[in-house]
């Protein structure tokens, strides 16, 4: 990262954050000021095979990851098709939803649709923004207010959207929309872009810093800055600087690095939730990935971590 002296990071500090209390050297950030972030765990630390174009197997029963979750120090999961569907029974999603709430747990976000994680085929990928319906009735289901959906195409998934978050605004529900490769919003440009033709108060934007890791803006702060009026959710993986290789742990070294995500975040002063998303890291167990992980975001999270300027 490019270095910055201490007048000058203590400058731009203050100007980003108003009380911020700095101690220490320029290398410490300390905003005890802004409110903590909250951290879910996503049900991808408990997928395995992928079968194209709309299966995700789970790798563990969905108590045992609600358990695995809450002992980490996790305050949420992010629900996907894995576990539960959008075509599973009602009754069974509250039921779900009833043991997710005694682990003393919520859900930040759900995604129904398997197909959406694998993003192979647009009428499966996409189903979500023309028939919202069942989608909110399982986001209400896990008192959840936020559903991933997917944007393909343009103009007609503009229409479709739009539509949708009309429909889900009335029951008090958000949209978001990934940083996906093979969508609208893989480019920077192009989601702010889609961003405003949607024009929706309650669509937004769930930001995956990996993929945007190949666009000339990056995911940085001053993109993190320009997205902020539609940010609603984040999640971070890691990746090798080779693609095919296997993924890392946000505390491995990779192709995303945390500091200029946070240091965005705190500037916009974020305090939505931050999802660890990903299986396990090789040599390791889900539980082994999934508490390693907690332990690595949440000093940044509760703007405790020390920022260092290289």
């Amino acid at each position: 990262m490019e270095a910055m002296n201490r007048r000058t990071f203590i400058a731009k500090t203050a100007m980003a954050t108003a009380g911020v209390a700095l101690e220490g050297s320029a290398s410490r950030r300390s905003l005890a000021a802004d409110a903590p972030m909250k951290l879910s765990l996503s049900v991808t630390m408990a997928e395995g095979k992928r079968t194209p174009p709309a299966v995700i197997e789970p790798t563990m029963p969905f108590d045992a990851f609600l358990a695995m979750a809450k002992s980490c120090g996790y305050q949420a999961i992010s629900m996907r098709g894995s576990q539960a569907g959008v075509d599973t029974p009602i009754e069974k999603l509250r039921e779900m939803g009833r043991m997710v709430r005694a682990q003393g747990l919520q859900v930040s976000r759900v995604m129904p649709d398997s197909a959406e994680g694998i993003n192979s085929d647009y009428e499966l990928s996409t189903h979500a923004i023309r028939h919202i319906t069942p989608y909110l009735n399982y986001a209400e289901a896990f008192h959840c207010n936020m559903i991933r959906v997917m944007v393909w195409k343009d103009p007609d998934d503009i229409v479709s959207v739009q539509r949708a978050c009309d429909e889900a605004r009335e029951r008090k529900i958000r949209l978001v929309h990934n940083s996906h490769l093979g969508t609208l919003f893989e480019t920077v440009n192009g989601a702010i872009a889609t961003l405003k033709k949607v024009n929706r108060p309650n669509f937004g934007i769930n930001l995956e810093p990996s993929l945007w890791v190949g666009d000339s803006h990056g995911y940085g702060i001053e993109t993190i800055k320009r997205i902020s009026p539609w940010l609603m959710d984040v999640e971070l993986n890691n990746m090798a600087d080779k693609p095919g290789s296997r993924g890392l742990g946000l505390w491995e070294k990779g192709a995303v690095d945390s500091v200029p995500v946070f240091e965005g975040l705190y500037a916009i002063h974020y305090s939505g939730w931050v999802t660890a998303f990903g299986g396990p890291v090789d040599g390791m167990t889900p539980q082994e990935t999934a508490r390693k992980t907690y332990e690595y975001l949440k000093p940044y999270a509760t703007h405790t971590a020390k920022i260092d300027k290289a």
